[in-house]
């Protein structure tokens, strides 16, 4: 662990596959973000394959950051090595949610905190997620973004309200939760409904609402000014990026991203 048809396409993901991850604390006086790598040596599915996990922790300075770091660290250990990936995310997602229950229960003063979740698999069968909140998982193929996951933001609420009652849509708030890890039950969970597919070449990105700075067409544009360097490459483009927007409200960013392709060098999950 460290802190995403098969015939021709479990062949040609046969090799190492190298990734990065990396944040950027924004205006905000802590880092309540947390992301991790789960390292594999198999692309089987029913094995020790290669997966990705971020978390946007909430509920104030301290709590934030417990809550978004108890998850991943639980996730990963819940994860396994045994069974389908579908499974084994539930199972691990699970696991962190109740986690976060009994730290709440052991420290009161933790009351209110959360944190989203998203985490993908990598196997021969394609990419698997399952997700609770409004962290992304995008691929990228082909120059273009393309978003895999829910976002249980208010976002998609307010842009569907904003066709009939744009004042209504107004008032709201895009930043609310409609579902996150609490410690208790879960009000929404996204889960691929089948695997994605994926070639050669193609790039997962995890990351948390605080890279929302940079729109799709620029994060597309940046990874294709960067993408022959590799995954570490795009993450300091990326994270460089939203750094020099200057934005006064910056959020804590962060990034993970795995490289679908045969490799040697770099860093390798």
């Amino acid at each position: 662990m460290t802190t995403g048809s098969t015939g021709v396409q479990a062949e040609a993901l046969a090799g190492s596959l190298r990734h990065a991850g990396g944040q950027l604390l924004g205006t905000r006086e802590t880092q309540q973000d947390d992301l991790g790598f789960i390292a594999g040596v198999t692309l089987d599915p029913e094995g020790h394959h290669p997966a990705v996990i971020v978390a946007d922790g909430m509920g104030g300075h301290a709590a934030g950051d417990v809550a978004s770091r108890l998850a991943v660290r639980e996730f990963m250990e819940a994860y396994g090595v045994e069974g389908r990936p579908s499974d084994r995310l539930r199972a691990a997602l699970d696991r962190a949610n109740r986690a976060l229950g009994e730290a709440i229960a052991e420290d009161p003063g933790l009351r209110g905190m959360g944190t989203t979740l998203v985490a993908a698999a990598v196997t021969s069968n394609g990419l698997e997620w399952i997700s609770v909140g409004d962290s992304a998982l995008l691929l990228h193929r082909d120059g273009r973004l393309k978003k895999l996951n829910e976002d249980h933001s208010m976002r998609p609420v307010i842009a569907a309200l904003r066709e009939v009652d744009p004042q209504a849509a107004d008032s709201m708030s895009p930043h609310q939760l409609r579902s996150a890890l609490v410690g208790s039950d879960i009000a929404r969970i996204d889960a691929s409904a089948m695997p994605e597919l994926l070639m050669p070449g193609d790039l997962v990105l995890a990351v948390t609402d605080g890279m929302d700075t940079l729109d799709d067409l620029e994060t597309a544009a940046i990874i294709a000014d960067h993408r022959t360097d590799g995954p570490a490459a795009i993450r300091d483009a990326l994270l460089e990026a939203v750094a020099n927007r200057r934005k006064p409200t910056q959020d804590n960013a962060t990034i993970a991203i795995v490289e679908a392709a045969a490799g040697e060098q770099g860093e390798s999950v």
